[in-house]
């Protein structure tokens, strides 16, 4: 069933004019190195097959603290400014522009606006970039917007970044107000950010994240064991992503206390403490591991977890990782986040179960180990064969061409007319 699906989704994407032969400027709201492949990363990739990206690096969303991690990855960005516009494979270059991280005041924001903007228009020089789309993912570079001779804007929000821990709210609510109502085109990953940028730009899309279908599926198909995990004996629970403030630790120790025959796997960069949890001995803390190998973790593992408090941040969230689970065969249990609701008792009903507490994961995860099946794996990545990043490109190629049909029979009509 997952291959007939398949071929009939490689065939509509081919179907499809889509992007071909652009110069488009991403300015994204993650670096290029990340440590996690994330939905910029993924656009990137499928669309540098058929145009030409220079990928903007981040400039941040709040003021960097006197700390060695920080101070670092500003040393690091200098470098990479430096040396300027880098090609990463074909059709692909990486920029690192320099800001000052006060976004909250305005005249260093307004000096960031003018000196970003040059520095961009100069790298896209460089590299013989013309009449380029402008592909925006982060409210703080607002101001670049009609300084770098863009054919046309587009924002494309995955997060409520006010909310994010060291945030200024009110500075990057207007930022984002104002990159919303400049912007020629809207996409939001969540229903919540869609509803609230349609009110202010009504061409917004509600846009999913979508998934590298291939690459998880080889979990299904069976893969060896990772070297340091292959001493584990017995149920293994697994996350991957981001290990922050806004994780749920109590769902780990309710897991690890409850059930100590369960191995549970975290992995991911943590900017958090996780000592508490590093005092159960079945719970084992990987830290980052590379993409390529994270089927084989799920290949390993027999429930994989979503696991974050609802706050105002996380509720306006897609979780990237929800389809990547779901593309390895493996069941689901999240925490109540709205995105997650919305589709787990219609599509992903029975692959996919919302716990409202610490013990209700625990709860959960029993309920997945004891109803195992050999056929299970297989139906459950099958129910996203259909949503491959390919697919999501091309709903997102059609309203850019839309818009741009729009904007060209308006220019004709004012060519004619007397």
């Amino acid at each position: 069933m997952t291959e007939s699906i398949r071929k009939d989704v490689d065939t509509q994407v081919r179907a499809e004019p889509g992007l071909r032969g652009r110069d488009i400027l991403l300015l994204s709201s993650d670096d290029y190195e990340a440590g996690l492949k994330t939905s910029k990363h993924q656009l990137t990739e499928c669309l540098s097959r058929h145009n030409r990206i220079l990928f903007v690096e981040s400039v941040g969303l709040r003021r960097p603290a006197a700390r060695a991690k920080d101070l670092g990855r500003i040393r690091q960005k200098v470098a990479r400014f430096v040396a300027g516009p880098q090609k990463r494979a074909d059709n692909l270059w990486v920029y690192t522009p320099l800001a000052i991280p006060l976004h909250q005041r305005p005249l260093v924001r307004a000096f960031n606006d003018r000196f970003v903007s040059f520095c961009i228009r100069r790298a896209a020089q460089t590299l013989g970039f013309c009449d380029p789309l402008l592909w925006i993912f982060l409210p703080t570079v607002a101001g670049v917007a009609g300084r770098c001779g863009e054919r046309l804007l587009l924002y494309y929000c995955v997060d409520d970044f006010a909310q994010f821990t060291g945030s200024d709210v009110a500075v990057i609510n207007a930022l984002d107000r104002e990159l919303t109502c400049k912007s020629d085109v809207v996409f939001a990953s969540a229903e919540s950010l869609a509803d609230r940028k349609r009110i202010l730009n009504p061409n917004t899309h509600y846009i999913p994240h979508g998934v590298d279908v291939e690459h998880f599926r080889r979990a299904v198909d069976g893969m060896a064991v990772p070297a340091d995990i292959a001493d584990l004996r017995g149920p293994v629970i697994t996350y991957w992503g981001w290990i922050s403030d806004y994780f749920d630790q109590d769902a780990v120790a309710d897991m690890a206390t409850t059930h100590p025959e369960w191995n549970i796997l975290l992995i991911g960069e943590s900017t958090v403490d996780l000592s508490w949890l590093r005092s159960f001995a079945n719970v084992r803390i990987l830290g980052t591991r590379p993409y390529e190998t994270l089927p084989g973790y799920a290949a390993r593992s027999d429930v994989l977890l979503i696991l974050r408090k609802v706050t105002a941040l996380t509720r306006s969230m897609n979780p990237l990782k929800l389809r990547e689970y779901l593309a390895t065969g493996r069941p689901v249990v999240s925490s109540p986040l709205p995105e997650v609701q919305a589709c787990c008792d219609t599509k992903y009903k029975g692959a996919v179960t919302v716990a409202e507490s610490p013990h209700g994961v625990t709860a959960a995860v029993e309920a997945f180990l004891a109803s195992a099946t050999p056929e299970r794996a297989a139906r459950i990545a099958a129910l996203v064969a259909d949503e491959s990043w390919e697919v999501r490109l091309t709903r997102i190629s059609r309203e850019i061409l839309a818009v741009e049909a729009q904007r060209d029979a308006r220019q004709a009509s004012n060519r004619v007319r007397p």
